[in-house]
């Protein structure tokens, strides 16, 4: 049972592919994707049917499908690193300090794509460290003393993510905050081509290092076996922060992927690395895919992503602090 469940979460992207394709206020036939998919030179479908699929639901499927792999794999993996079930790239502050190194980048240098994403990944980095060293004051980092601090990184970047809203340019005052909110409605194969290689890295660095973040859960413990315990700890850190850093530049703050999707691959097939990793990826992508598809057919405009992944997941939050105080699956 438990395989089926395995190959069922790692399909789960092609399973979403095609409903996300179907859906829009557009309506595609699944006769017209395919022609338009297999035989683009040949199919005799309307120009403007074309310009829909081509140049808006494909690469914002695609978006999608990145943002959710990201997302989801940056949680699973800190919450091995920090030995902590609560933790996410939005509870460290993590995704608010991308989220304000982003809008920076915009308001003061009009944004483009690099400037974005290195600004996106210093700040996320920055928060990073200040929650880990707020969590630590005490000579601890118990769960709750973790949440706590990301709680406060978060909030204090949310405060200067304002002050960003009152310097900017009137003009590009909307376009950010809608951004921030967690949006895919900008979605181009350009911001597709420029956030895979970010992406990309990050996940295939966790993915290969899959099997040692059973071990570094043990936290020092670790040592004990060998393990260079600090260096590796930082590097996925690193690794984290970088995908969710490039998740953040193109997408906003899409939050709670990263604590939800980990948690319920974790009830679904148990707490190994080697199979949370890999499920979590994909799980991720087609959560985030779903989520979009519901956000852009729901209502007669496109709602922010973020917003029905906050709705999700601040309950399932509070479920999760509720259940540490006894175990953790």
């Amino acid at each position: 049972m438990r395989r089926w469940l395995m190959i069922l979460l790692l399909a789960s992207p092609l399973l979403a592919f095609p409903v996300s394709m179907l859906s829009g206020r557009v309506w595609i036939s699944p006769r017209a994707v395919g022609q338009m998919i297999l035989t683009p030179q040949e199919a005799s479908i309307q120009p403007t049917l074309q310009a829909v699929l081509w140049q808006v639901r494909l690469p914002r499927i695609l978006l999608a499908l990145l943002v959710g792999a990201a997302l989801s794999v940056s949680g699973a993996s800190l919450q091995q690193v920090c030995w902590n079930p609560l933790v996410s790239p939005y509870i460290m502050g993590v995704s608010a300090g991308a989220c304000f190194g982003a809008a920076l980048a915009v308001v003061l240098w009009g944004g483009g794509y690099a400037t974005m994403q290195g600004c996106a990944f210093a700040f996320g980095c920055i928060a990073v460290a200040i929650t880990s060293a707020l969590s630590q004051i005490r000579g601890d980092s118990s769960p709750v003393s973790l949440v706590l601090a990301g709680i406060i990184v978060s909030a204090c970047f949310g405060a200067l993510l304002f002050m960003v809203y009152l310097i900017a340019d009137p003009d590009k005052v909307a376009q950010v905050v809608y951004w921030s909110m967690g949006s895919l409605h900008a979605a181009s194969w350009s911001g597709v081509i420029r956030s895979f290689p970010g992406i990309g890295l990050g996940v295939v660095l966790l993915y290969a290092f899959r099997w040692r973040l059973s071990v570094l859960s043990m936290g020092t413990e670790a040592k004990a076996l060998g393990v260079a315990y600090e260096r590796e700890r930082i590097l996925l850190l690193a690794a984290t922060t970088l995908v969710t850093a490039f998740a953040v530049s193109v997408a906003g703050t899409v939050a709670w992927v990263g604590l939800l999707v980990p948690h319920l691959v974790r009830l679904i097939l148990g707490a190994d690395s080697r199979s949370l990793i890999p499920a979590s990826i994909t799980f991720g992508a087609a959560f985030v895919l779903l989520a979009d598809t519901l956000a852009r057919t729901v209502y007669k405009y496109d709602l922010p992503v973020g917003i029905l992944t906050t709705l999700i997941g601040a309950p399932f939050f509070l479920y999760l602090l509720r259940r540490s105080r006894t175990a953790w699956v």
